[in-house]
């Protein structure tokens, strides 16, 4: 039946656009979509190399030249499939597999604000409009 009506329907009603390009941009190969659709925390890195959050334990290996991250601010992100990422700045520095099966919420507490993404517009106040000169007088 549903076979029969969408074609007759779309016959009878349907209009074509006026402009017929696309309305949507392509992304940037620079921009990571894991990373950018995923839940965002601020976290310090403890002493024993570990980031924990949320009853997750998140283990960092060394950095260039055997380094620690050890109390270095970092960035937690849990991708929407659950797995888990830890940012210093831009580079990767750790992983995790998913964590738990189900619905994805955003973590509570002091931590659960997400860093403001550097030359984000989106985060930055508006500023207040100037008057024109000729306003002014």
């Amino acid at each position: 039946m549903l076979q029969r009506f969408i074609p007759n329907y779309n016959r009878r009603f349907a209009v074509a656009a006026r402009d017929p390009a696309p309305a949507w941009r392509a992304l940037g190969a620079e921009v990571d979509l894991a990373r950018t659709c995923s839940f965002g925390y601020r976290s310090k890195v403890l002493s024993d190399n570990t980031v924990r959050l949320g009853g997750v334990v998140i283990d960092i290996a060394p950095g260039p030249g055997e380094r620690s991250y050890a109390r270095s601010r970092v960035e937690v992100r849990q991708l929407l499939d659950g797995s888990w990422r830890v940012y210093h700045g831009e580079a990767l520095i750790a992983t995790k597999a998913p964590t738990r099966t189900g619905e994805l919420r955003a973590l509570k507490g002091a931590y659960h604000r997400a860093p403001r993404p550097a030359g984000s517009s989106l985060h930055k106040p508006a500023t207040p409009a100037q008057p024109h000169a000729d306003e002014l007088a």
